[in-house]
């Protein structure tokens, strides 16, 4: 080979690509109209198949397929000033999207974005491979994202648990081929946008050099999101392992949690414990304590409502400690509306719609009116937490959770040299050590509950597909319920 070859390879540069997937028939109109009808501006094609790629794998979690986007994120991923706006636009011009452009910045809320284009997918054939360009807007989005993960990850001031936990999900292992297959067997169970998803979610953990995969801690409620915290659960038995794994969570996880706001309540309406005490004891926990204070303070306001407090304390700490608090949902709103249509899995969206949505939610607050008739006082409580901002209270919670799981639980284990994964109340981790884990829960949760709750244990390739229900489904079930219940009354 001459030395004029050799000079050419050296500066030949190979370009390096993101792979997402699309459906065929939505990517097949777009290069259509591109070809027909181009845009007038100069556009990007990385930019249209990452709007369309946002929605589709979303919008099967909203009402009608109307998905929010923060046009904050938008320009990040996409570009500022107007550029994402004049890629939206084209979109919409060629009959691909819907843009329902109310939107209220008081009340937090985004333009919402559907796909109107029809599209089938009755197998991953009916999707098709999309390179996206690193060089891109939204290529270059996804490494510096990861380059920002990557370089915090090295900072001095990372706990060493967190550091542990890190590098054991990047040397974790996954089946691709094998999750492909048992989505492709289940497909008929599955929406066109959730089988997009989980396809999705698939190829951005099976490959560990893919520039998908991350890991990362919100720096708000200190949460830590993988690539396996959205993975379905039945797909997670893909995770390649010399050792057989099993999941063990928390069940009824954040109303198990809340026992510890209402049992701060339980001591300051008990006389246990002045309110001057408390908040000398809880200046470690700010956001405890101002949830109780705020609780407390209300209270004092009406005590007639202490008796009923009581009560209702002792009966949800009942059914939480026991891990049935979802079944005796499910009792409550059966018996409300004489029906046997809820279940376990109904119940646990009733309460994600009640627990975390709006004082004055149109789609939600319908849900509320059996629980909040059954626990007077506990639904007071969960109006008072949200009374300014709603989502204070899910942040809350979720500050609680990780609090036990990361900064206690997974630190434990960690000094121990045993490496979870972790998927927020849940840990994956390999049978052997697993009575290790158990005590380890247990003795933390006990400490901070007052007593031990229920845990939930299962092989990985013992979890079979299950389906979801979305809060908004149950919403207008409920909805439905309420009319003819009036109807008959």
């Amino acid at each position: 080979m001459g030395s004029t070859s050799l000079a050419y390879m050296a500066k030949k540069k190979y370009k390096k690509y993101i792979k997402i997937v699309l459906p065929t028939q939505l990517v097949e109109k777009l290069n259509n109209h591109l070809e027909t009808n181009p845009p007038s501006f100069e556009y990007q094609i990385e930019t249209f198949f990452g709007i369309m790629w946002d929605i589709v794998q979303r919008e099967h979690e909203h009402e009608n397929g109307m998905t929010p986007m923060s046009s904050t994120i938008m320009q990040a991923k996409y570009g500022g000033g107007n550029q994402y706006l004049k890629h939206i636009d084209y979109l919409k011009k060629i009959g691909i999207l819907y843009v329902n452009d109310f939107h209220d910045k008081n009340l937090h809320q985004c333009k919402r974005f559907t796909i109107i284009s029809p599209y089938q997918i009755s197998c991953s054939k009916d999707l098709v491979d999309i390179k996206i360009d690193t060089n891109s807007y939204l290529g270059k989005y996804i490494i510096n994202r990861r380059a920002k993960e990557i370089k915090a990850a090295k900072s001095v001031s990372i706990p060493s648990h967190i550091r542990k936990l890190r590098n054991h999900f990047y040397e974790m292992k996954y089946d691709g081929d094998k999750a492909i297959e048992e989505l492709e067997s289940l497909r008929h169970s599955l929406s066109g946008a959730q089988f997009i998803s989980h396809v999705n979610d698939i190829n951005s953990i099976a490959n560990s050099d893919n520039k998908l995969r991350f890991f990362i801690r919100n720096e708000h409620h200190g949460r830590v999101y993988t690539n396996i915290t959205s993975l379905g659960a039945f797909l997670k038995k893909h995770i390649i392992s010399d050792d057989r794994l099993i999941q063990i969570d928390l069940n009824n996880s954040h109303p198990v949690l809340f026992n510890i706001i209402l049992n701060h309540i339980e001591n300051l309406i008990d006389e246990r414990i002045t309110l001057d005490k408390y908040l000398t004891l809880s200046y470690v926990n700010k956001c405890i304590k101002d949830a109780v204070c705020l609780i407390y303070k209300e209270i004092q306001k009406n005590p007639i409502w202490v008796k009923n407090l009581r009560y209702d304390i002792s009966q949800y700490r009942f059914y939480t400690a026991r891990g049935i608090w979802y079944e005796h949902i499910s009792d409550i709103y059966n018996n409300h509306y004489s029906t046997d249509l809820f279940d376990r899995a109904k119940a646990k969206s009733i309460w994600m719609a009640m627990a975390y949505s709006s004082n004055y939610s149109k789609e939600y607050n319908i849900c509320k009116i059996p629980f909040e008739k059954e626990f007077v006082a506990i639904g007071k409580i969960l109006r008072i937490l949200k009374q300014k901002e709603y989502n204070q209270f899910a942040i809350l919670m979720d500050r609680i959770e990780s609090n036990l799981f990361i900064d206690c639980i997974c630190k434990e284990l960690c000094d121990n040299d045993i490496i979870p994964y972790t998927i927020h109340d849940c840990l994956i981790v390999p049978e052997k050590h697993l009575d290790e884990v158990r005590a380890a829960i247990n003795r933390i949760m006990e400490q901070h509950l007052g007593f031990i709750p229920s845990l939930s244990e299962e092989a990985l390739n013992e979890i079979h597909y299950k389906p979801k229900y979305e809060p908004l489904d149950i919403a207008r079930l409920i909805r439905e319920l309420e009319n003819n219940k009036m109807e008959v009354d």
